[in-house]
């Protein structure tokens, strides 16, 4: 899972609180050895966090802007769900509001997707060691229009090819019938076709 730094604008003493302040700051930071790609670095105290505001992600070597398909702030698309560095639940709780996340093409081209008698489309996959579902659907609040202009804008500014990743854990219909620490939902805008032939009509 990924760490949270919180207040690093007061124990850094950060005076005009900028990404590029950060940057310097964390470079000569005693802790800087704990933090590792993924991570979130918070400005603000847990306590005075609003959404992602004020909050960066680590890339491995400096603090980078979060990415702004979502207007609270996401994971930008170089951060992969693949099979050895992140996994579908890796900033569940690190990156509030949100849940937009990229799975890897490799991950995507192994999913086989069936669809039962209720009409809900989903794939089992290995991702690393551990097997997930993926039910392919959108979260309950969101209108479709939101999700199908999200595919638009991350299909023409990304290589994700369009698909985006969307995890929810407050969707009623699946209550008490998914395991939800291995379980995970792809936006409705998804297409299993384009990977598989096998989705049952």
């Amino acid at each position: 899972m990924a760490n949270v730094f919180y207040n690093l604008a007061a124990e850094l003493g950060l005076d005009e609180e900028t990404l590029e302040e950060l940057n310097e700051a964390v470079a000569s930071w005693s802790k800087k050895s704990e933090i590792k790609r993924g991570d979130i670095l918070c400005l603000d105290t847990e306590e005075d966090r609003y959404r992602n505001d004020n909050c960066y992600i680590w890339d491995g070597e400096k603090a980078i802007e979060l990415d702004d398909v979502d207007e609270y702030g996401n994971v930008p698309p170089q951060f992969q769900i693949t099979d050895t560095e992140f996994d579908p639940h890796y900033w569940v709780s690190a990156v509030a509001h949100n849940g937009i996340f990229w799975l890897a093409p490799e991950i995507r081209q192994r999913m086989k997707f069936t669809k039962s008698e209720n009409g809900v489309i989903s794939s089992s996959v290995r991702i690393g060691d551990k097997t997930w579902t993926c039910i392919v659907d959108y979260p309950r609040g969101v209108p479709r229009r939101f999700l199908d202009d999200l595919a638009m804008r991350v299909g023409k500014n990304s290589d994700n090819n369009g698909h985006v990743f969307v995890f929810t854990t407050d969707q009623s219909e699946y209550e008490g019938k998914v395991d939800y620490d291995s379980t995970f939902f792809l936006s409705s805008n998804f297409n299993p076709r384009n990977y598989e032939t096998d989705v049952v009509e």
